[in-house]
Order: C-alpha cells, then structure tokens, then sequence
C-alpha cells in the first residue's frame, strides 16, 4: 500500500500532465470561450464508449494527435470534470457545474459519474447552493419534478436569505416569476424591490440570454433527456468528418484512375515479357534446327 505522501505525488504528477499539451494526445477546444483542454484518448475511451467510438471507431475523428476537437456547447469547468474523472482525480463537482455534468455525463454514458453527481446534490444542497443548482438545472432542462419541487421548496423557504444570494441575480426569468408569484415567498417589498433591480441590472451588464420553452420533466433518463447538447457538442467535428470523407470520395475516382492504369502497365509489361520470352524461344529452336540440319 502506498503510502499518503507518495499519492500525493502520483496527483501532482497527473495534475501536471493535463496542464502540458506535450504530454497529451488529446486536445479540445471547449465552449463559447473556445478553451483549450487536454486529455489522454486511452483513458477517456476507458470510461466513455462514446469517447471509444470517437477515438478507436471505425469513424474516429481528428486521427492526428495534433488535431483540435471542438465541443462548442459543453462548458470548460465541466469538460475538464470529465478529464479529471478519466485520470483518477478528483472530478471538482460543485454547484455551479453539477447540473451540466449530470448532464454531459449521461450523454458520454458515464453513470458512475452521474451517480456521484446525485449524490453530491442528495448531500449538500443547501441554503447557499440551492438557487445555483436550480437555476443550472432549469437552463438545461434537466431538473425532474421531485428534485424541482424539493429545491424550490428549500428557496422559499428561505426568501429572505435567497434575494441577498448571488444566485438570485442570475435566475431564469421563469424561476424568479415563480417565486415572486409564491404565496411562500415571503419578504418585504423593499428588500423584494431592491433585489429585482439587482437582477434586471445584473442580466444587461453580462448580456444574460434565455430560452423560454423549458419544462421540468416527469424523469430525468434516457428517454426523455434533451439530448441537444451533446449532439450540437459533436456537430462541428461531425462536420470535419463529413467533409474528410467528401474529400476522399473525391479522390477516390483518382485513386482508383491511378490504379487501372497501373494495372494496365503492369499487363503491357507482362505482354512485351511474353512476346520476348516467345520471340527468345522460337529463335533458339530456329538455331537448333539448323544446326541440325547443317549436321545431316
């Protein structure tokens, strides 16, 4: 058993690697800020079949070690959960991030790593969290109704404390309707008041954008998960895919030009050795057979 101080060792040394593009063979471009992350494709395609399909599949993207794969839609915190949690490090869930992860981690079919982030939330969803976890959950629609209800239920109870956390001046247009229409969302509509500037104010200083179609759901699974993410997540480097096999397609008419005509030299070749070996034989019996004649 090694000991405590020589793990930590071994995690400064995986630490070190993931921050080193020269020891990676694995480079992402990740999210709207188009971050650069690196990861080793051996063991992401250990934890993920999908990572598998992408790396060692009969359509395996970006063969070169040296090029990019972008996941425009998955956020860097969260990518880099993903990388983490393929070298035996920490994941670093965390309220800000969970919801996405669960997310990102069933489209990469990792239910272990789901299962952590449930447990993460069953453990330490509180006062202080709950409107970040709430809020993340609601923006992806990914919240199911008995998680949606214990959440809110938590908020409102705790108005008070909620509109003076800076979880409030990020929330979902929605989600703050719903508390102000709350008969449980009790507090003095000078505080109420003061809070909502805060937040109308704090959404047009960072250009917050929303979308207005999200529902929680009966089940948060398979079947009904929204599965846009990781599809637009993939969409640009199916592209670079696409457009890899359209130039192949193209050349392939070439290739094949190439090899008809090689083909083809190689049978006019095989003909002119014939003929030689023919014309070769038929002058040696024509030499013999006058010898023979020469000796009668």
């Amino acid at each position: 058993m090694a000991s405590e101080e020589f793990k930590r060792v071994q995690q400064s040394w995986l630490e070190n690697a993931i921050h080193n593009e020269k020891y990676c063979d694995a480079i992402f471009v990740v999210g709207k800020e188009r971050a650069k992350l690196f990861g080793f494709r051996g063991l992401l395609a250990n934890i993920s079949p999908v990572f598998e399909a992408q790396f060692f599949g009969s359509f395996r993207e970006a063969v070169n070690i040296r090029d990019e794969i972008e996941y425009p839609t998955i956020s860097p915190n969260v990518f880099a959960c993903i990388i983490r949690a393929s070298l035996n490090l920490d994941p670093n869930i965390n309220a800000e991030n969970v919801m996405e992860l669960i997310q990102v981690s069933q489209m990469l079919q990792i239910p272990q790593l789901q299962k952590e982030c449930s447990r993460y939330l069953e453990n330490n969803l509180s006062v202080d969290n709950v409107l970040f976890v709430l809020n993340a959950g609601y923006c992806l629609n990914s919240l199911n109704k008995k998680f949606y209800k214990k959440s809110l239920r938590i908020a409102l109870k705790n108005a008070t404390s909620m509109i003076s956390n800076k979880g409030f001046y990020s929330l979902h247009p929605k989600l703050l309707i719903q508390f102000l229409a709350s008969n449980c969302f009790k507090v003095k509509e000078e505080h109420l008041w003061h809070a909502c500037v805060k937040w109308a104010q704090n959404v047009v200083d960072n250009e917050l954008t929303f979308k207005y179609d999200h529902q929680p759901s009966e089940h948060n699974d398979a079947l009904n998960h929204n599965y846009a993410v990781w599809q637009k997540s993939l969409q640009s480097s199916k592209d670079q895919l696409s457009l890899r096999q359209q130039q192949q397609q193209q050349q392939q008419p070439q290739q094949q030009q190439r090899r008809d005509n090689r083909q083809h030299q190689q049978q006019q070749q095989q003909q002119q050795q014939y003929h030689q070996h023919r014309h070769q034989h038929n002058s040696q019996q024509q030499h013999q057979q006058q010898q023979q004649q020469l000796h009668q």
